[in-house]
């Protein structure tokens, strides 16, 4: 065996042991060794359409990666079309904001190799923005914590009751709360982020019945907002403990400053979303 057929064995034998799949009710997620350019791992979805093909996609992530940090591809022709050209390049489909590929069962390898490398290439068009103090979305939520003066710590581990999650920030000095922003450029993102994130403080809750889960919207412009309403507003209001749009993130830092002052509850819809 030549040195390099040695290196290519070990190289996939490494990889097929570095993705990780995750059940969520009729879809699952594969977590993959590749990551975004903030090192996050890209993560893609794959559902079975009521005709027996898969569904395989980002489901949004890629979109809303770029508009969390300040790239909106949908108010840049230049950039939306650099997102088709990747998309043909790869021939895989953009939809709605996702990169999918629907193919039968026996194709799903090559599709899912497709929409990794479309994911990972679209999430580099973030070098592309102008060169100017851009924030994503966590780091603002982060900024307005730390203009209140609250303790707290990014990126928190925590169990649940099958596995350890991670959470933006944890403030533990009033309460196990658990924030997480939440960013989204599309309607069907928004729902599976919804899905996603109750989930998530569901687990964490069956061990941690005090543990409070709170959803920061991020509604910065008449897109960013509308996709939040109907059913993504819905999922969140019925399992959150809060859920606050960022245009009224006073009404955050004074929820969590105090107690419970009046302010969103479960159910609770913030103003300017659909309640219907």
């Amino acid at each position: 065996m030549s040195a390099c057929t040695n290196a290519v064995d070990e190289f996939i034998s490494r990889l097929r042991g570095s993705f990780r799949s995750e059940q969520f009710g009729e879809y699952c997620v594969i977590i993959c060794p590749f990551s975004r350019p903030d090192g996050e791992a890209i993560e893609i979805t794959v559902a079975q359409d009521p005709d027996g093909r898969l569904r395989i996609s980002d489901a949004g992530e890629s979109i809303d990666y770029l508009f969390a940090n300040g790239l909106e591809i949908f108010k840049n022709p230049n950039h939306l079309r650099q997102v088709h050209r990747i998309a043909r390049r790869f021939a895989v489909g953009f939809e709605d904001g996702e990169l999918v590929a629907i193919v039968a069962a026996n194709q799903a390898g090559e599709a899912l190799e497709h929409v990794i490398s479309a994911a990972h290439e679209a999430s580099c068009l973030v070098f592309r923005r102008a060169e100017r103090a851009v924030t994503n979305f966590s780091d603002e939520v982060e900024k307005l914590l730390i203009a209140g003066s609250l303790q707290y710590d990014r990126g928190y581990s925590i169990a649940g009751a099958t596995k350890d999650h991670q959470v933006a920030f944890h403030l533990n000095s009033r309460g196990n709360r658990l924030v997480d922003p939440v960013s989204a450029s599309s309607k069907s993102s928004a729902q599976a982020k919804a899905e996603r994130l109750v989930f998530k403080w569901g687990d964490i809750k069956r061990v941690h019945p005090e543990a409070q889960g709170i959803a920061v919207l991020d509604d910065r412009g008449e897109r960013a907002s509308a996709v939040w309403e109907g059913i993504p507003a819905h999922v969140l209001q019925n399992y959150a403990d809060a859920v606050i749009a960022w245009s009224e993130r006073q009404r955050l830092l004074d929820f969590l400053t105090h107690d419970q002052p009046g302010l969103p509850s479960r159910g609770e819809t913030p103003r300017g979303h659909d309640s219907h």
